[in-house]
């Protein structure tokens, strides 16, 4: 008759030797839906950008630390029993020993040595032989490898199903504070600009933009004006830009440039947006060391001037390049970044 003790062990050995190998490959391939976990958290619930969850990865490699220690455990457990021959002792009709089993399994004989998949195999087939033989009640294997696949699933889901979720309310939370600025500089735009363009009806981790044409499209020199705004409804950054008439003087361009820009300007202070620092809203000014170098300089000669968080450029292009589509400008920029 088998006693309490010796049905736990029965079962013990049954169930390591069978489910051992499912902990090794679930620690082994687990990796695979983190990776993709991870790729939609980067890629779809990142708050700032380049800011990656780093949470999700200390649950997968607490997961695969945990599994790879209980596959180590089962293993010593199960080379324990094996060497002690620990099965021997429980007796039924028809028995035949582990001794027996290891010798007339061929591929034991050939190597004599202790394969991990021959010991398991025998084990189970041993443990299961003496569960049935005593009428005792077999433990559901499928339960088990269930249990083993779909506990660091579920850990996985439910850690990222978090993260997403919160994220996705503070994304909300987030764009609804930037739309009230976006609308404002949406309307100051619409009422001077010819043209206005944005795409920010979603949240975006980088901010958003909107940009103004002060021209009709069928000028051949425009003014162009575009507004940053962050996730705090603040502008970082401002970018004006003028197109450059090579065929008057540069006198009269500068006029016509600072007459647009001011323009530009007094536009975005009517939206009554606050900027991320207040000389993100300066009024724009042309640095003296690029008037002069501009002035003295050749329509075809590029100049280049930054200082911190402030640049201008005038960009163009070699003489023999230039005709009817080429068209040279200036470009000022004012951030906070």
């Amino acid at each position: 008759m088998i006693d309490r003790n010796e049905e736990k062990l029965l079962k013990k050995t049954y169930i390591y030797s069978s489910c051992c190998w499912a902990v090794f490959l679930v620690a082994l391939f687990i990796g695979l839906y983190f990776l993709v976990l991870q790729f939609i958290a980067d890629e779809h619930f990142t708050l700032e950008y380049g800011d990656p969850f780093t949470f999700g990865l200390y649950a997968y490699l607490l997961i695969v630390i945990i599994y790879l220690a209980l596959f180590i455990y089962m293993v010593v457990y199960l080379v324990k029993i094996r060497k002690t021959n620990a099965l021997d002792d429980i007796h039924d009709e028809g028995f035949t020993s582990l001794a027996d089993l290891y010798e007339k399994d061929k591929e034991y004989r050939k190597n004599k040595t202790m394969h991990l998949d021959v010991n398991t195999g025998i084990l189970k087939s041993r443990s299961l032989e003496l569960l049935v033989n005593n009428n005792l009640k077999v433990p559901s294997i499928k339960k088990w490898f269930l249990g083993i696949l779909i506990l660091p699933l579920a850990v996985l889901t439910l850690v990222y199903g978090t993260h997403f979720g919160l994220v996705k309310m503070t994304m909300s939370e987030q764009f609804k504070i930037a739309k009230v600025s976006i609308d404002k500089l949406e309307t100051a735009f619409n009422s001077v600009c010819f043209e206005t363009y944005h795409n920010n009806d979603e949240y975006k981790s980088y901010g958003y933009s909107i940009t103004g044409y002060l021209y009709d499209y069928a000028e051949t020199y425009n003014a162009y004006v575009t507004v940053y705004v962050d996730n705090d409804g603040l502008i970082d950054s401002i970018y004006y830009e003028k197109d450059i008439d090579v065929t008057i003087s540069k006198e009269e361009n500068l006029e016509a440039l600072k007459n647009d820009f001011s323009v530009f300007h007094d536009m975005i202070t009517s939206a009554d947006v606050k900027a991320t620092d207040d000389f993100v809203l300066s009024e724009p000014s042309l640095n003296d060391v690029f008037l002069n170098q501009f002035l003295n300089g050749s329509y075809y000669d590029e100049i280049s001037y930054y200082n911190e968080n402030y640049g201008i450029s005038y960009y163009t292009y070699e003489e023999s390049e230039f005709n009817e589509y080429t068209v040279p400008y200036i470009y000022l920029s004012y951030t906070d970044y």
